[in-house]
């Protein structure tokens, strides 16, 4: 019978500022915040107008 011996690597202590990545997906999740941020306040701003202009046209 054969035996496979497994070595077990250890890994070093996570260093994000170590790992590249890292930084990418911190910017992209700025970037989304910031787009889901302008998306919101534009629909929040649109429902307004609606309904505002939806007011006004039923008092003519």
């Amino acid at each position: 019978m054969n035996l496979i011996k497994f070595v077990v690597l250890r890994l070093g202590s996570y260093s994000p500022m170590l790992n590249p990545i890292e930084g990418c997906w911190n910017s992209l999740k700025a970037k989304m915040r910031r787009f889901m941020t302008e998306k919101k306040n534009e629909s929040m701003v649109r429902g307004e107008y609606d309904t505002y202009t939806a007011h006004h046209l039923a008092l003519l």
